[in-house]
């Protein structure tokens, strides 16, 4: 029988020697050991969150999935000063930056210069933002980007109104304050060439309610010399194509503008270009209007063709963008956040016959719209998040124009989503 003495010294004995053996295994590694410089988890831009699935019931046994999620930086700025002339940097501290239109709501908050990062936006994700700030300096300014994200973005500035500026704008333009609950809407109207939209009268610009009467007090231009809208002004100037309305109320709106184009007689190059809408009680909205993206640009002038096949018209719209796609197998393909739900880079015969065996992808489910090509943001509610798709040429006799995605795949649905 051994004494507490020596039965402490061969406790002692046994435990020196498991604290030995355990130094010597982790100084030469084993299997399951994690090296972060090697993790592919903790790499990327410093957040390890797995992005969340697409809606479709991806990731079934939870098992996080590698980063996909893209990083989108910029600045949170004045409007009024940096549109100034010269414009002035004057970025807001301390506010907070909301996406909209992604699921789930993204938000991050600028640091002392006005700096912002947003981390794991879904790829492919239009992305629109709500400025808010402390005290009651700026009105939450709602951010009409309608930037398509395809890739990490480091210069994605987005601005903040101040009820300074609203009132002001407001008492030039209609004599009074803002009515209550009243929004604004400043739009920027710039071509597809990125050339500003000089020239175009005021009986061109329109902002409507779904039944197109008109709403709000407008259009007005900006004056450049002193960056206020002028209600004198007729046509857009030329180093200034802004465009304001006032007193517009909560609601869901279409802006609307004709383009006379390069040749202000000639109405053979007029273009016709919208945008939606969207204000808040005692916001204010920023838009621009005339570029080829979603929720803007021309509609096209004629009939989608009515020989639309699933291997000839939907299945490249389906490809990586890096093929050329609208970015689908980004994600849906080995390996990817929603491989377990239908891989979109197989051969076009097995990724139709998947879509066709799965319920309300192709052929909707009563009172529902198809999967596939439902709009996913800003549909209410969203039934494939964070996907979009951007307006793509479509070779119609003559000549080539732009037609939403959506609209191409739900055409290619009405008559008979054939292969």
């Amino acid at each position: 029988m051994m004494t507490k003495t020596e039965d402490t010294n061969l406790f002692s004995m046994v435990a020196g020697a498991l604290c030995a053996l355990l130094l010597a295994v982790a100084s030469t590694g084993c299997i399951g050991d994690i090296d972060d410089s090697e993790d592919p988890v903790a790499t990327g831009d410093g957040d390890n969150t797995p992005p969340p699935g697409d809606g479709d019931g991806d990731n079934p046994d939870n098992t996080p999935p590698p980063p996909q999620g893209l990083t989108v930086s910029g600045m949170v700025m004045d409007y009024a000063s940096a549109n100034a002339v010269p414009p002035l940097i004057n970025g807001i501290d301390g506010a907070t930056v909301e996406t909209a239109g992604i699921t789930p709501l993204l938000s991050a908050t600028t640091d002392i210069g006005g700096a912002y990062s947003l981390l794991n936006v879904p790829p492919n994700s239009i992305v629109n933002a709500t400025v808010l700030t402390p005290g009651d300096l700026y009105r939450p300014t709602f951010n009409n980007a309608n930037t398509l994200v395809t890739q990490a973005v480091a210069d994605l500035n987005f601005y903040g109104v101040t009820n300074n500026f609203v009132n002001d704008n407001t008492l030039v333009t209609t004599g009074a304050a803002p009515l209550p609950l009243s929004s604004v809407v400043f739009a920027d109207m710039i071509r597809p060439d990125g050339s500003p939209m000089t020239g175009v009268p005021l009986a061109n610009v329109t902002l409507t309610h779904a039944v197109g009467a008109p709403v709000g007090a407008g259009p007005y231009f900006f004056d450049p010399g002193i960056n206020r809208l002028d209600p004198l002004l007729l046509e857009s100037p030329l180093t200034d194509t802004r465009l304001g309305f006032v007193n517009v109320p909560t609601g869901q709106y279409t802006l609307t503008v004709l383009d006379p184009g390069i040749d202000l007689i000639d109405p053979a190059d007029d273009v016709t270009y919208t945008v939606a809408i969207s204000t808040a009680d005692d916001g204010a909205t920023l838009t621009q209007v005339g570029e080829l993206v979603a929720g803007g640009g021309p509609p096209p002038p004629g009939p989608i063709p009515g020989n639309l096949t699933f291997t000839a018209d939907i299945y490249p719209l389906l490809q990586a963008t890096l093929n050329g796609g609208d970015g689908c197998a980004d994600c849906h393909t080995a390996g990817g956040v929603a491989e377990a739900n239908i891989q979109m880079d197989l051969a076009p015969e097995i990724v139709y016959n998947e879509m066709l065996n799965r319920a309300g992808v192709i052929v909707a489910l009563p009172d529902e719209l198809p999967t596939l090509p439902s709009k996913p943001l800003y549909e209410d509610p969203p039934n494939h998040a964070n996907a979009t798709y951007p307006p793509r040429p479509l070779v119609l006799p003559d000549p080539p124009v732009a037609v939403d995605g959506y609209d191409i795949m739900m055409a290619w649905i009405e008559q008979g989503y054939p292969l």
